[in-house]
């Protein structure tokens, strides 16, 4: 629950403001009079009800790091906190959400605890800079590259991945976050250059110099998109 408590002014404080840009704008905008490409814009038509949901959307943004770096916290004490905060981040910038958040929390927690064993054999000399460097650095690092796939992200080849990255999980994480593109109202990639393109940047890597640096888990249902 310590996560839980935690996370729960933001999603209040966050919710409230959101849910009062949209009464701000039922009251100043007649949502049937609006262009249906338009009407996914409802909330933040009128500046007033834009300024509202900012707010909201950035209290709520927080949501799912407080979350997991409390859980780990919870866990590992102080030095979890860090460790859970970057993989609750993580969740919430990918497709996993709220139960990505509470995996990441619980990793980063045992992550850490792990880490205190291991540092424990270290002199007395370097007692100082274990929560403030090596936890975080290697517990970051760790949870970081701990990438669970499920089946349905597995193709044949590069092209096939650019395909089903740009037209299946583009269009959708578009129309999640409520981002105004071409793909987010057709639900297929339109190669846009719009200001808003969710999928600008596509990263590639083709291996690691660093043996080991990767861990995939193969998971064999399909998760997310």
């Amino acid at each position: 629950m310590n996560g839980v408590s935690h996370m729960l002014p933001f999603v209040v404080g966050g919710g409230i403001l959101i849910a009062l840009a949209f009464l701000i704008d039922g009251f100043s905008v007649d949502l049937n009079s609006l262009p249906l490409d338009q009407r996914s814009n409802f909330g933040t038509i009128t500046p007033m009800a834009a300024m509202f949901k900012s707010i909201g959307g950035v209290a709520f943004g927080f949501m799912l790091p407080i979350l997991a770096g409390f859980i780990a916290m919870s866990i590992a004490d102080r030095p979890g906190l860090a460790v859970g905060f970057v993989g609750g981040a993580i969740a919430a910038n990918g497709t996993s959400g709220f139960l990505g958040a509470l995996v990441a929390g619980f990793l980063a927690g045992y992550v850490v605890v792990l880490l205190k064993k291991i540092c424990s054999k270290l002199p007395d000399s370097l007692e100082g800079t274990k929560p403030v460097l090596i936890y975080p650095l290697f517990g970051i690092f760790i949870v970081g590259v701990l990438l669970i796939v499920g089946m349905n992200k597995v193709v044949k080849s590069e092209e096939d991945a650019l395909h089903r990255a740009r037209n299946e999980a583009a269009p959708i994480n578009a129309q999640r976050f409520g981002i105004d593109t071409p793909c987010s109202k057709n639900g297929s990639c339109f190669d846009c250059k719009s200001p808003q393109c969710i999928c600008c940047q596509i990263l590639t890597t083709r291996f690691s110099r660093v043996k080991g640096r990767f861990q995939i888990i193969l998971v064999d249902e399909n998760l997310g998109f």
